[in-house]
């Protein structure tokens, strides 16, 4: 290898070591992985456990529906409480999971320093 792919090759790992560049992908990668994971654990666990809930206390829904399909109408207008109920659960859920994955990394960060 010439001198100046190596020179280059060495600036990077020096912007990558000195930008914790590594650390954010990491983090990045693993909240991308995580995300779906919750995703699956609103879709397949919390809503119908919330839906069993919900659906004994509102009239019309059958006994436990999804929490998606909980809604109700006014004058032909049609209010998707559930399916809000439940894009809002999963955002609580992915912001702890990557906040508890950040403060990870940044504690396996201060311990490699």
């Amino acid at each position: 290898m010439n001198d100046a792919i190596k020179n280059e090759l060495n600036g990077f790992k020096t912007f990558l070591e000195e930008q914790k560049i590594t650390g954010t992908a990491i983090g990045f990668v693993a909240g991308a992985g995580a995300g779906d994971v919750v995703n699956k654990l609103v879709e397949s666990i919390i809503n119908p456990i919330i839906g069993l809930i919900t659906s004994l206390f509102t009239p019309g829904n059958k006994l436990g529906s999804s929490l998606e399909l909980m809604q109700f109408t006014i004058n032909g207008v049609v209010f998707k409480w559930g399916a809000f109920l439940s894009s809002l659960i999963n955002f609580l859920i992915v912001c702890f999971v990557i906040y508890f994955i950040v403060k990870k990394l940044t504690q396996l960060g201060k311990k490699v320093d």
